[in-house]
């Protein structure tokens, strides 16, 4: 069955509303709650195309100069069945994949190779911002669809980077949380706010309060304080820091006490 393989891409893939046969070529990731760039280093298209006859380039008359060389080539590629891909774009403010230009490709031995950076860009690298989507959809040429026998395999090689906005120490404020541990050996957890730039915890042994001062075990995966590992061991006596941090998205910590009434105090840098 002939179709497109993007290869270091998740071959399952959202087909948008009147928007059939395309395929998502790239998109950058979010990290952590952070939008990344990416910059597109290769983007090769390989393609096997053995449904058409094999395009083989004539050979050149030996006065012919290195322009009308390319022009004898270029007018059998212009004439020779070949296949087409389209590629689309679509951005963070405008979701609708638009058509950007078609690629033509040929049955080439051992196979047909073409790079699309310098489609997009006269640079060495092709920027792809944030919330941006590069698709691809085979189009109807002079031969048609894929057939059988044909195949197209993208290669795609980026760098990604993100921008964090990080507040300025001095204008963070400090919000103070409690969580209280009521049995002994139970999983609890907190949820910490998106953007928190520092923490502090630390068993609260308010007596009168009616707290118990215990031995805490903490983790930032679930299920790992009440097993034998993947927990950290916090004194009774000691607190945990990291006052000032880039900001932190879909964090959770998750608490167990050795003894029942524990009250965890958990003190936030928020923006």
């Amino acid at each position: 069955m002939a179709e497109i393989v993007p290869k270091n891409v998740n071959r399952s893939h959202k087909i948008l509303p009147g928007q059939e046969g395309l395929i998502e070529l790239y998109k950058p990731k979010v990290i952590n709650g952070v939008p990344l760039s990416g910059y597109l280093a290769d983007f090769q298209v390989t393609a096997v195309i053995r449904s058409v006859a094999e395009m083989i380039p004539p050979i050149p008359d030996a006065m012919a100069g290195e322009q009308e060389i390319e022009n004898e080539q270029y007018a059998l590629a212009k004439s020779h069945p070949g296949k087409q891909l389209g590629i689309y774009v679509s951005t963070a403010d405008d979701p609708t994949p638009d058509r950007k230009f078609g690629v033509l490709l040929w049955n080439r031995n051992p196979h047909f190779e073409t790079s699309l950076i310098e489609r997009f860009t006269g640079g060495i690298n092709l920027l792809i911002a944030e919330g941006t989507t590069i698709y691809g959809k085979m189009e109807n040429h002079n031969s048609g669809l894929l057939g059988a026998g044909d195949s197209i395999s993208i290669w795609i090689a980026a760098y990604e980077e993100g921008s964090v906005s990080a507040v300025d120490i001095g204008n963070l404020r400090q919000v103070i949380y409690t969580l209280n541990l009521e049995n002994a050996n139970q999983e609890y957890n907190f949820t910490i706010p998106d953007g928190c730039q520092g923490y502090i915890f630390k068993c609260r042994g308010d007596e009168e309060a009616g707290d118990v001062l215990a031995n805490i075990k903490y983790s930032w995966q679930p299920g790992k304080v009440t097993s034998a590992d993947g927990y950290d061991f916090l004194p009774a006596t000691s607190e945990e820091s990291e006052p000032y941090l880039p900001p932190m998205f879909n964090k959770t910590l998750y608490f167990a006490s050795y003894a029942a009434n524990t009250v965890i105090v958990i003190k936030l840098m928020l923006p």
